[in-house]
């Protein structure tokens, strides 16, 4: 891997993390200043926009995956096709997909307008097929992304839409959740189908992207052995226990089941309610814990929500450099974790925390 000189050694590290025997060790990925970052940020504006012309999306992520090549935390620099995010599975039924621009984060991402007008339309589901406005413009683009960045940097998995989320791309969240209490029935044919549809955009990712040394490219997980696929339960954040577990786990398990496991986010606001829950489902390798503003951070309560995870890995837990400093110095990090540090100062900086990170023990 050209952008990433010691791409070896961080596989083997996130082997040995997704595999149950980095308990006593800490991981890290390194969130360095970035050039093609900041230019973008200069270059574009927050807000609603089109569907981008995808060679400069491919110079942004090339330039982007550039600053990671001589980076030696467990990070592996990746592309993500952003646009096919939640509006990639409404407009693979006909819906019409918006997409906002994010400059801080170099992202461009989708939703559908709910189009659906009521459950009728349930009764007539049917795959997208060759010929199909997005099912031809997805297949372009995974094979336009993996052909720009072979043998440089890796083209990471996208989101599973399943179950819930799918309902919301279809009927919008108020409509969904009176659904799922007023005609439970029609509300799990959308479910049933969701797997099938999910199963062919995953599919068509491993089909035409594949895997990178043997596992998949994840900008959550970075990398890990086997065909591994990203989960959503953000429906669910506004629900509880009850609805995960009655209209929900029972679809996301038998979509996990098609592959060698899953990752699944939680957004802050779930992380006491929905987290015991979550790590329960079958095939799990990993929850991401991703904070959010007025919400309080996973790491100021990390030793609570690990013992919540039925020691299922937490990654993506955001910690900031002089934080990360000053628990290496007290051994106070807890183990079994892929850190996401911020406001690192340069690349000899992390470069020379990572020394301590990979000695560091429990």
């Amino acid at each position: 891997m050209l952008y990433k000189k010691n791409y070896k050694q961080v596989l083997s590290r996130l082997k040995e993390l997704y595999s149950g025997n980095g308990k006593d060790k800490i991981y890290a990925v390194m969130d360095i200043p970035n050039r093609a970052l900041q230019n973008y940020a200069d270059e574009t504006k927050c807000g609603e926009t089109v569907y981008p012309d995808l060679e400069n999306r491919i110079r942004f992520w090339d330039s982007y995956s550039l600053h990671f090549t001589d980076l030696e935390d467990d990070s592996i620099p990746s592309s993500y096709l952003t646009e096919f995010d939640e509006g990639l599975y409404g407009g693979l039924m006909g819906g019409e997909v918006r997409f906002l621009n994010s400059p801080d984060t170099g992202w461009i991402s989708s939703m559908t307008v709910p189009f659906w007008k009521d459950l009728s339309y349930a009764t007539a589901l049917a795959l997208p097929k060759t010929g199909d406005f997005w099912y031809d413009r997805m297949l372009s683009q995974m094979k336009l992304f993996a052909d720009a960045c072979k043998g440089k940097y890796g083209c990471s998995h996208f989101i599973c839409i399943n179950a819930m989320n799918l309902m919301f791309e279809l009927r919008g969240g108020t409509n969904s959740y009176y659904d799922l209490i007023e005609e439970p029935e029609a509300v799990l044919k959308v479910f049933d189908f969701a797997i099938d549809l999910n199963r062919m955009v995953q599919d068509a990712y491993f089909d035409n992207v594949g895997l990178f040394e043997g596992g998949t490219v994840s900008n959550l997980l970075q990398w890990i052995p086997g065909r591994v696929i990203s989960e959503s339960v953000d429906p669910y954040h506004l629900t509880g226990r009850d609805m995960f577990e009655q209209a929900g786990k029972e679809h996301i398990e038998r979509l996990i089941s098609h592959y060698d496991g899953a990752v699944v986010h939680l957004h802050a606001n779930a992380y006491s309610r929905l987290l015991p829950y979550v790590s329960e489902l079958k095939k799990l390798k990993a929850v991401a814990l991703l904070d959010d503003p007025y919400n309080p951070r996973a790491i100021d309560q990390l030793e609570t929500l690990q013992q919540r995870s039925s020691d299922i890995p937490l990654v993506f837990v955001t910690i900031t450099y002089c934080e990360l400093l000053d628990m290496l110095k007290s051994n106070t990090l807890p183990g079994n974790v892929l850190y996401k540090v911020t406001e690192v100062p340069s690349v000899d900086a992390a470069n020379k925390a990572m020394e301590a990170v990979r000695a560091y023990t429990i």
